[in-house]
């Protein structure tokens, strides 16, 4: 999670990836996500340089969503982590746990042969802090 400064508030980008949890290839990954407000994806990608894990895909319909996909070359092996796109967080510094929002993360995620999963992720405002805390 690196950081750069400006002011009175820090930019962190958190890194969004995709686990293979499951004991086959994970062939043509896709993940579509919603980050909530204050927080959004960084345009950026995951190195800074608009570079994304997997390509990004138009946004027709369900234009909330920022949409990953790739073809059938692509593939995630088992327990494997593969990097897809960074959130970014803006964070008053210095900052108590009840000032950070949390981290809402609604997503839908699938890969071929495998139906699509809907679900949520939240991380505490709290959790959020103490992670910046560490690299600062």
């Amino acid at each position: 999670m690196p950081s750069r400064c400006s002011g009175h508030v820090k930019h962190f980008y958190l890194l969004l990836g995709i686990k293979n949890i499951g004991r086959g290839t994970a062939k043509s990954p896709f993940l579509a996500v919603k980050v909530h407000h204050p927080y959004k994806i960084s345009q950026y990608g995951i190195d800074g340089n608009m570079n994304f894990g997997l390509s990004p895909l138009a946004k027709s319909i369900q234009p909330e969503y920022d949409k990953y996909g790739a073809a059938s070359d692509i593939v995630i092996h088992p327990r494997i982590v593969h990097d897809v796109t960074a959130i970014e967080l803006k964070i008053d510094w210095p900052s108590q746990p009840s000032d950070v929002q949390d981290l809402i993360i609604d997503y839908q995620i699938a890969a071929e042969g495998i139906r699509l999963i809907e679900a949520q992720k939240i991380i505490t405002g709290s959790k959020l802090l103490a992670q910046c805390q560490r690299i600062v």
